[in-house]
């Protein structure tokens, strides 16, 4: 799994009890008018997934799996979304780039790190500013 696929199956699994997952269906990119693919942004899966499980507290306790460059923001998201989410650290995450990836900052690990400490900040400028904000 690459980043770019990780748009297509980013798995969150509620907790349902110890030592036990169920799997979300995934968020696959839709065509669009045109016929370009359009894929979701990290925050348009986690409002897909609370959207299917009703709310997020429905979701319990969620583990994300995900690329290794991106889990940490999929987490972060996923709070964002009202999720208790965390990585486990039983299941290795996937850490190949597709150089032949439609998404260009995803197809090398310099370009995809750009881009998501970008994102990074902007959520973190986004949260700054909502709080001045009041």
């Amino acid at each position: 799994m690459t980043p770019a696929d990780e748009g297509r199956r980013l798995t969150l699994c509620p907790d349902t009890k110890p030592g036990t997952f169920t799997k979300l269906p995934a968020s696959n990119p839709v065509k669009g008018p045109e016929g370009k693919t359009i894929y979701l942004s990290t925050d348009g899966v986690a409002k897909a997934v609370v959207a299917h499980a009703g709310s997020a507290q429905a979701l319990g306790k969620v583990v994300v799996v995900g690329h290794r460059d991106r889990v940490k923001r999929c987490v972060l998201v996923s709070r964002d979304n009202g999720m208790t989410a965390a990585v486990a650290r039983e299941v290795p995450l996937p850490v190949k780039y597709d150089p032949q990836s439609v998404q260009p900052w995803t197809r090398r690990r310099d370009a995809y790190l750009l881009s998501d400490l970008i994102a990074q900040l902007s959520m973190t400028r986004n949260r700054v500013i909502g709080e001045l904000a009041g």
